[in-house]
C-alpha cells in the first residue's frame, strides 16, 4: 500500500495518518464464538501488525519505525452510549479519544485487540507531499530475509517500489485500451476516476435475515416483513458511492439506488455490469409473484421498472460494442 498526503496550503500543518485494521464483530452474536487477534509484532527495519482469524491463515502488515501501533477492541462504548457496563476494557473509540483527547489509557499497552492502527505523526510542509509505504502479506517475520533476498530482508525495499511500479504501468495500459481517443487529458481523467471508484467500491454484501433477527431477539411477527423471513443474500455488487447500500457498513436495501447503477461501469466489462443485476435477482431472493426487494424497511414497498430500464440499457451497451447482443434475433 502507498499512502500520499499532501499539504496545499500556504504553511507547514502537522498530519496524523491511521492506516487501520479491524475485524468485524461477529463474535458477539453467537455465545463461546471464537475472537480473533491482532498483536504487534517486530522485525528489524520496523513494526509489524500480525492479524491472526480461526478460520484464515496468519498475515501481517508491515510499517517503517516512523509507525506507533495502537491498540482497541472493536467494541462499542456502551458506557458513554448507554451508560451500561463496556464489555471490553478498550472500546474502539479509543484511538480517537487517544490523539483527540490525550487519554494515553485509552489503548491497549499490551498491544493486542482487534481493532488495531499504525500512528503516522507528520509534518508536512507548505505545497509539498509526503509518502507512506506498507505491505498487507502472508509472509511472516522470521521469513523475510528469502522471500525479500535482493533487499535483504527488506518488505519496503526498492522491490515495493518496482512492484509498485509495474502494477501502475499495468493500469495505465488498461485504461489507455478502454478510454476515447478523443477526450482530453481532464476527461480522461475524469473517466478514470469514476471506473476505479466502482472498482473500488465492489465488495461482498451478505444479509440473512432470519439470522439478523434471532442474533437481535426480534420477534418477526412484529416486522413488517414477515413474509420476507427466509431472504438470504450473498451477492458481490458495485456501488459508486460506498455509503450507499448495499456495500456501506450500515448495510441496507435500496433497490431504486441499485439499479441506477448498472450501467455506470460503462467500458469497465459487460460482466462487471451483468453482474450488477444478481444482488436483486428472483432467482436469489426468493419473493412472492418475483416481486423485487425495495429496502429493508420494508421489502413489499412498490418498486417502478427501473431494474427493466437498467436491464435494456446494459443490453444496448453491450450491443454497440460488440456489434450482437447476447440475445437471438
Amino acid at each position: 500500500m502507498r499512502i500520499s498526503v499532501t499539504n496545499r496550503g500556504p504553511e507547514a500543518a502537522p498530519l496524523h495518518v491511521l492506516p487501520t485494521l479491524w475485524y468485524r464483530n461477529t463474535w458477539r452474536w453467537t455465545e463461546d464464538a471464537p475472537i480473533p487477534q491482532l498483536r504487534a509484532a517486530g522485525w528489524k527495519g520496523g513494526h509489524a501488525i500480525e492479524v491472526r482469524h480461526p478460520e484464515l491463515e496468519p498475515y501481517y502488515l508491515y510499517t517503517n519505525e516512523a509507525a506507533a501501533l495502537l491498540f482497541t477492541e472493536n467494541e462499542t462504548n456502551k458506557q458513554l452510549l448507554f451508560n451500561e457496563p463496556n464489555p471490553a476494557a478498550y472500546t474502539k473509540d479509543g484511538i480517537n479519544n487517544y490523539l483527540v483527547e490525550g487519554q494515553k489509557e485509552s489503548v491497549n499497552p499490551r498491544q493486542r485487540g482487534t481493532k488495531a492502527a499504525a500512528h503516522y505523526a507528520l509534518e508536512v510542509g507548505a505545497g509539498s507531499a509526503e509518502v507512506l509505504h506498507l505491505r498487507f502479506c502472508n509472509i511472516a517475520p522470521q521469513a523475510l530475509g528469502q522471500a525479500f533476498l535482493p533487499d535483504k530482508g527488506n518488505p519496503l525495499g526498492k522491490g515495493f517500489k518496482a512492484v509498485f511500479q509495474d502494477r501502475r504501468q499495468e493500469a495505465d495500459a488498461f485504461y489507455n485500451t478502454i478510454t476515447p481517443a478523443q477526450l482530453d487529458a481532464e476527461d480522461k481523467m475524469i473517466m478514470r476516476q469514476a471506473l476505479a471508484g466502482m472498482l473500488w467500491t465492489k465488495q461482498y454484501y451478505y444479509y440473512d435475515l432470519d439470522q439478523w433477527l434471532e442474533e437481535h431477539g426480534a420477534n418477526p411477527l412484529n416486522m413488517r416483513k414477515p413474509k420476507r423471513r427466509a431472504t438470504n443474500d450473498g451477492s458481490t455488487c458495485s456501488m459508486p458511492i460506498s455509503s450507499r447500500c448495499p456495500t456501506s457498513g450500515i448495510s441496507w436495501y435500496a433497490a431504486w439506488d441499485l439499479a441506477f447503477q448498472y450501467h455506470q461501469p460503462g467500458d469497465g466489462g459487460p460482466r462487471f455490469r451483468q453482474g450488477a443485476a444478481q444482488p436483486d435477482a428472483p432467482g436469489d431472493l426468493p419473493a412472492p409473484k418475483c416481486k423485487l426487494l425495495y429496502h429493508e424497511w420494508n421489502f413489499d414497498d412498490v418498486n417502478p421498472p427501473v431494474h427493466a430500464w437498467a436491464t435494456l440499457f446494459v443490453y444496448g451497451i453491450e450491443k454497440q460494442r460488440r456489434g450482437s447482443g447476447d440475445l437471438p434475433g
